[in-house]
C-alpha cells in the first residue's frame, strides 16, 4: 500500500541557479534518489542509470535538507527546499528490478489528486544541462507520468505505462530534456495522465553542452518495444577536436545494429524492413565488429578523419553529415528497423 500521508497531483521542481558561465565549463553534475525513510535503498557511486555514474544524494521529499554533494562526492553550496505540503516517500519491492536499478526505481515520492508542489535547488550555475527525470511507478506499471521542462523545447514526455524492460529506456523509466538555463531557474513539471498516480524516483543533472546536431525523419516507425528507436549525437562540432559520439536508444533488448552515414538525406523503405532509411547516395556503414551495438542502447565514438563512405573521407569544417542506426528486430518475425536520423554541420 502507498504509505505517504498526503497525495500530490502535480509536482513543479525548481532548480534555481546563480552566476554566469559558459555553456558547460561550469555546469554542476548531480545524482538524486528519492528514498523511503523507513526502507532506504541507496544507489552505489558506480551506478550510472541512464546518465553518468557518481555519488547519489538520498532525498526525502519533505521540507528540504543539507547541501548536496556533486557526483565526485565533493561538498557544494547547492541546497534544496520543498513546499511544506510535499510529503510522500515510500518503497515497493518489485522483483523485475535487479541490482542498482532496484535501488533507484523501487523507492520514490509520488503524487495524487488536487495539489501542486515544488522542490527548489539553489546555488547551481547557469548553463546548458541534460536533465533525466525518472518517473516509473514500481507498483503499477500502467501508471503514466507526464514530465515537462520549461527551459527545454523538447516538450512534454509521458513516462511509464509499460513494464520494466530490463534496462532504462526513455519514455518507459525516464524523460530526458536538454534545458538552457539563462535566468538561474530550471523547472520540471510532473503530472498525472488519465487519473494515474504521478511518480518521481530520482533526477540526474548532467552537463548538456555535448548534444549536437538536428534530428529529422522522426519519430521513427515503432519497433517491437512499442516505441520508436532514437539517435543522438554528442561531442564537439569543431573538427579539430575529433570528439563526436553517436547513441541509439529505445532499441529492442538483445538485438544488434550499426550506424550508417551519408551527406545526402533521403526517405525510403527498404524491402524486408519495417522502417525508413533517411539517407541516400554514398552511404557508409559502421559495421566493423567493434562498432556493432546491441539494444536497448548502444554508442560508438566516431573518427572524423575517416568517415566510412567510398572512398573514406575526412570531415572538413562546413561539412554536413547525416547519421542513422539500422538494427534487427523480431516484430513478430525477423525484420529490421531504423531510428530517426541526426544531421550535424561541423565547424
Amino acid at each position: 500500500m502507498r504509505r505517504c500521508q498526503q497525495l500530490i497531483r502535480i509536482y513543479t521542481l525548481r532548480l534555481a541557479t546563480l552566476g554566469v558561465c559558459s555553456v558547460a565549463a561550469n555546469a554542476q553534475l548531480f545524482n538524486v534518489d528519492f528514498d523511503d525513510p523507513l526502507n532506504p535503498l541507496d544507489c552505489a557511486p558506480t551506478y550510472a542509470a541512464a546518465g553518468s555514474a557518481g555519488v547519489w544524494n538520498s532525498l526525502i521529499a519533505h521540507a528540504g535538507g543539507p547541501p548536496l554533494v556533486d557526483k565526485s562526492g565533493a561538498a557544494t553550496s547547492v541546497t534544496w527546499t520543498a513546499s511544506p505540503q510535499l510529503f510522500g516517500c515510500w518503497s515497493f519491492l518489485n522483483s523485475a528490478y535487479v541490482g542498482e536499478d532496484a535501488n533507484l526505481m523501487q523507492d520514490l515520492t509520488y503524487g495524487g489528486p488536487g495539489t501542486a508542489e515544488w522542490i527548489e535547488l539553489s546555488g547551481l550555475n547557469n548553463g546548458t544541462y541534460t536533465v533525466y527525470t525518472y518517473a516509473q511507478a514500481p507498483d503499477f506499471k500502467l501508471d503514466v507520468t507526464a514530465v515537462d521542462c520549461t527551459e527545454s523545447t523538447d516538450g512534454i514526455q509521458n513516462v511509464g505505462g509499460a513494464p520494466w524492460p530490463g534496462s532504462h529506456q526513455q519514455f518507459v523509466s525516464y524523460a530526458r530534456h536538454t534545458a538552457i538555463v539563462t535566468n538561474g531557474t530550471l523547472h520540471i513539471d510532473i503530472s498525472s495522465v488519465n487519473g494515474s498516480w504521478p511518480s518521481l524516483n530520482g533526477i540526474q543533472i548532467e552537463a548538456g553542452s555535448g548534444g549536437i546536431g538536428t534530428n529529422y525523419c522522426g519519430p521513427a516507425i515503432p519497433n517491437s518495444t512499442g516505441f520508436p528507436g532514437m539517435i543522438s549525437a554528442a561531442g564537439s562540432l569543431d573538427v579539430s577536436f575529433n570528439q563526436v559520439s553517436l547513441t541509439a536508444s529505445q532499441l529492442p533488448a538483445g538485438e544488434f545494429g550499426y550506424f550508417i552515414v551519408g551527406q545526402t538525406q533521403g526517405f525510403f523503405n527498404p524491402p524486408g524492413s519495417q522502417g525508413v532509411i533517411c539517407l541516400q547516395g554514398n552511404i557508409g556503414r559502421y559495421n566493423q565488429v567493434a562498432n556493432i551495438i546491441q539494444g536497448p542502447t548502444g554508442s560508438i565514438q566516431l573518427d572524423l578523419t575517416s568517415i566510412p563512405v567510398s572512398p573514406p573521407t575526412a570531415v572538413l569544417p562546413g561539412d554536413t553529415w547525416n547519421f542513422q542506426c539500422w538494427y534487427r528486430d523480431h516484430n513478430p518475425t525477423l525484420t529490421s528497423n531504423f531510428t530517426d536520423a541526426v544531421s550535424v554541420t561541423f565547424q
